[in-house]
């Protein structure tokens, strides 16, 4: 019984899933049954094609507001852990002795 009931979930996902494209695939004039497949075909891949552009444009968007956070982060964490960089640098300076340079400076953006 638990068996009927995943098939029978599965075919309707794939009817669920495939919907789209059947709706978008359009008669037309000619109502041959060899030009229904290709029709269904180019239905699903103008459903996907818009997909992909709502996607990329809500990726683009959404990091394009979180960079800019994240510099600002980075701005705030370096001036707050500067007086922790002190004593560390002198510690290097120690131990390696004056051929050790200092610390790489990232710059800021």
């Amino acid at each position: 019984m638990d068996r009927i009931l995943r098939i029978g979930l599965c075919l309707a996902l794939v009817v669920v899933i495939s919907l789209p494209a059947l709706v978008l695939a359009k008669a037309g004039k000619d109502t041959n049954i060899s030009n229904i497949p290709t029709k269904v075909y180019d239905g699903g891949v103008r459903v996907l094609d818009r997909t992909e552009g709502i996607l990329n444009q809500c990726l683009k968007s959404t990091f394009s507001l979180f960079n800019p956070c994240l510099d600002v982060v980075k701005m705030c964490t370096d001036v707050v852990l500067k007086p922790l960089n002190y004593p560390f640098d002198y510690a290097e300076g120690k131990i390696y002795g004056a051929k050790h340079k200092k610390r790489l400076v990232i710059p800021t953006p």
